[in-house]
């Protein structure tokens, strides 16, 4: 695990409720994944800490510690792009540290996406954002797509590698 990958959580059934709505819900949406697979309800990006992460979430994006408590609720998977430079992850990081203490954008996930407050970011927002500041397009698009679910990060499986698992 290196800084500037990507983290995915997997809720297991000892998750919150609310990330359990957020898996289940997404792919039913249209918001990436499938009814039948396993649906993410967050990520983040991996800081210069491995121990540590950079997320948007309630109530604002953050510099947080990868908890065993996290470990006990969601299986969390970390993913690489393939081809990415010593150079782009440090902006990806800059971002990240730029962009601490902002407002989640509650107005969109209680709206299904319906509407958003484009200057707040989910988390997965946040990710394609970071991304986007190194050159690197995340997503089925162009890069300027909004990406409301986790899942969505995950569509480009041939330039996404998943390096390791953080459950043992």
């Amino acid at each position: 695990m290196q800084y500037g990958d990507i983290v995915i959580y997997y809720p297991k059934k000892s998750a919150s409720w609310v990330a359990r709505a957020i898996a289940w819900l997404q792919p039913r949406i249209g918001q990436g994944g499938s009814k039948n697979l396993p649906s993410a309800s967050h990520c983040s990006i991996v800081a210069d800490n491995p121990e540590y992460e950079y997320e948007s979430t309630i109530p604002k994006s953050r510099y947080h510690k990868i908890s065993d408590e996290d470990k006990k609720n969601f299986v969390i998977e970390v993913y690489r792009f393939d081809g990415i430079t010593i150079a782009q992850r440090r902006m990806v990081l800059r971002y990240c540290q730029n962009n601490m203490d902002r407002w989640y954008d509650y107005l969109e996930i209680f709206t299904l996406g319906l509407l958003n407050l484009r200057f707040f970011d989910a988390c997965s927002e946040f990710v394609r954002k970071a991304y986007n500041s190194a050159g690197i397009q995340l997503g089925r698009g162009d890069g300027n797509e909004y990406l409301l679910s986790p899942n969505e990060l995950l569509y480009d499986t041939k330039k996404l590698k998943k390096v390791c698992d953080l459950n043992g």
